[in-house]
């Protein structure tokens, strides 16, 4: 199997949600999510804004706001391989981009480099296709978010990374490659599955 076969599997299975399972779902990762201590000591919560079924986000960010929190966000940019970054507000409007995906209204002024802004107490939630229980992730196949884990933890090496996915894309095992970097953890809607406390 290629990786993009396992690609297109994952995310026929990930569609195959109804949209009030999605809802559900997403509401008992986001809960999975508060009861973290990792959350409670975040100042600074990097966060993607969801689209299509993916596991919603809204919520996340919401409450981050409620916490007093800072709210980071990625960008997809269509000239670039790599993400754009700013930080948004309770007031910041968002539009969607040519993927669909909401973007905040911003211009270079507003951008930021997350490195620079984020500590080993603050915490990065990310997207995924799929999971295994050694906390690797498949992505979209962009390397969007490689890119940026490597740039990440090559300044802060042990700063929480947290992979949002539904139960049903965990795989045994996803195809991995010689550059690809397991998160921390991932949450689903049943379970927190942690890489230093596998079982």
């Amino acid at each position: 199997m290629t990786k993009e076969i396992q690609r297109t599997t994952l995310k026929a299975r990930r569609n195959q949600l109804s949209k009030q399972e999605r809802i559900a779902h997403s509401l008992a990762i986001t809960t999975q999510l508060m009861m973290l201590p990792m959350w409670e000591i975040a100042r600074v919560v990097h966060c993607y804004c969801s689209f299509g079924s993916e596991v919603a986000t809204e919520r996340v960010i919401a409450r981050a706001f409620e916490d007093g929190k800072r709210v980071v966000v990625p960008i997809t940019s269509p000239n670039s391989k790599e993400l754009l970054y700013t930080e948004i507000f309770p007031t910041t409007r968002f539009i969607p981009d040519s993927f669909g995906i909401p973007t905040p209204e911003y211009d270079s002024a507003n951008l930021l480099h997350p490195p620079l802004i984020l500590t080993l107490q603050d915490c990065i939630i990310i997207p995924l296709l799929g999971f295994d229980e050694q906390c690797y992730r498949l992505g979209y196949g962009k390397g969007y978010y490689d890119r940026f884990l490597a740039d990440v933890l090559e300044r802060i090496p042990n700063i929480p990374t947290i992979g949002f996915a539904f139960e049903c894309q965990h795989e045994e095992r996803v195809i991995i490659e010689p550059h690809d970097i397991p998160l921390s953890m991932i949450l689903t809607e049943k379970r927190v599955i942690s890489r230093f406390h596998h079982r």
